[in-house]
């Protein structure tokens, strides 16, 4: 299962997965070595950051990640 399909199946509605992953990878360079429970987590913390930044912000980091 990929990154993008994972997050996905744990993202609230309405959030873009590539918001998400952005800023997972901002905090974790590499979500490979996170543990069931941290992906989880790392995925929750994400979308607060979301929330306080605004989907503008996040879609910037999304694309300046490429």
């Amino acid at each position: 299962m990929t990154h993008a399909t994972m997050i996905e199946n744990l993202a609230p509605s309405g959030h873009d997965p590539r918001h998400i992953e952005a800023i997972m990878r901002l905090r974790n360079p590499t979500l490979d070595g996170l543990s069931p429970g941290e992906f989880r987590k790392e995925v929750s913390v994400a979308v607060a950051c979301i929330v306080k930044l605004g989907t503008i912000k996040a879609e910037e980091i999304a694309q300046s990640l490429g």
